[in-house]
């Protein structure tokens, strides 16, 4: 799993549809990630306000490597996911909706867990901010204890049950176990 950079590429995919008050803070947690062998595939489902203009400004002056997909009409977030796994080239895949943000340093640590116990998603806790400060941060901790590491059997039961429900903006994905089982 190494790329021309001896680090692996990773695609972050980046479903948007009318948030052209929040595209700025996404984008720019993207871009200044620690780890830097990046793909931004930028996914406009029809916006109707700035969204696609603002993100074009910021991705062309970024430096980086990206894509933007423009849907003629809105067809939801799962079809706007689904075009950027198509259109992308790297070998993990993380999620980051268009009103997301992200701690700086949260593609290199799923990283590290990736390589370090060979599987294919890592996943972190989350805070939900809310604008104006209309409700105090809710905290979505993941505590499973140690070993961190689960099967798929055990995954799924602890999801059903309502125990673990991680958020997509907190994964990182082996792109081909997403390809592979059509995910």
């Amino acid at each position: 799993m190494n790329g021309m950079s001896g680090e692996p590429l990773v695609s972050v995919i980046v479903p948007a549809y009318n948030v052209e008050a929040r595209i700025k803070f996404t984008l720019n947690s993207i871009i200044n990630q620690d780890y830097k062998n990046l793909e931004i595939i930028f996914v406009d489902d029809n916006s109707s306000d700035n969204t696609l203009k603002i993100a074009k400004n910021i991705l062309e002056s970024s430096g980086k490597n990206f894509k933007i997909i423009k849907h003629e009409s809105n067809l939801g977030v799962a079809a706007a996911r689904n075009d950027g796994i198509d259109a992308s080239q790297g070998e993990l895949i993380w999620f980051c909706d268009g009103d997301d943000e992200a701690e700086l340093n949260l593609i290199s640590s799923l990283l590290k867990l990736i390589l370090k116990y060979n599987c294919e998603i890592a996943f972190a806790g989350m805070i939900k901010r809310f604008e104006n400060n209309i409700k105090p941060d809710e905290f979505y901790k993941i505590n499973l204890g140690e070993p961190y590491v689960r099967d798929a059997d055990e995954i799924l039961y602890l999801r059903l049950a309502f125990k673990l429900s991680p958020h997509f903006c907190a994964m990182l994905y082996d792109a081909k176990f997403l390809k592979d089982f059509n995910l």
